[in-house]
């Protein structure tokens, strides 16, 4: 005679999937302020290098003497604007616009020389969000470092 098997079916209980979502939900709350701190660091870090990449290159567009003109990066109204001779939206090349908590010191108007790419004055630029900085700091001969 054949014996005939009774099949269980295992599944999880009410009680062990509340206890997996309860659990899921306390290691998501504790990761978003280390999310949230990084993507705020980026935003820093991307500003520092796009502000480094136009002075760069209002830098070589001086030496070069494209144009004829002396090139220069400055801040208008919240936008960062790489330029030509002067700081007026004629002049513009490039235009960037930095995320609303970033905030930029010291990129007034920073002017590079024709054919030296020198400054009159060293200048120090200062991008911040609250929690995080970046110095740029540009000496007269046109040399940078980025912190």
């Amino acid at each position: 005679m054949k014996s005939i098997k009774s099949r269980f079916y295992k599944a999880f209980s009410y009680n062990e999937l509340l206890l997996s979502v309860a659990i899921i939900a306390i290691l998501s709350a504790m990761s978003a302020p280390y999310l949230l701190n990084s993507l705020t660091s980026n935003q820093v870090e991307q500003t520092s290098r796009i502000v480094g990449s136009f002075l760069r290159s209002s830098q070589q567009y001086s030496i070069d003497g494209i144009e004829n003109g002396e090139w220069g990066v400055c801040m208008v109204d919240g936008e960062i604007i790489q330029y030509l001779n002067s700081c007026i939206p004629v002049n513009t090349r490039q235009t960037f616009i930095p995320e609303p908590n970033i905030s930029i010191t010291g990129l007034e108007n920073v002017l590079f020389e024709r054919y030296t790419g020198e400054l009159s004055s060293s200048v120090s630029i200062t991008i911040t969000d609250g929690i995080e900085s970046r110095l740029i700091e540009i000496n007269e001969v046109g040399g940078y470092e980025i912190d």
